[in-house]
């Protein structure tokens, strides 16, 4: 779910977990990931 753009507390609640637990189980960052956010990033500050 993160990976396609709901938020960690959206996706915490949903599961039952807290938000640190969702972090520290679930959350991997791929490839594609890191370049949206160096995107995303490149966006906003250009």
């Amino acid at each position: 779910m993160i990976a396609n753009g709901v938020d960690v507390q959206t996706v915490a609640a949903l599961l039952g977990d807290k938000v640190k637990t969702v972090l520290n189980t679930y959350v991997h960052y791929t490839d594609e990931m890191r370049a949206k956010a160096k995107d995303d990033i490149n966006r906003i500050f250009a």
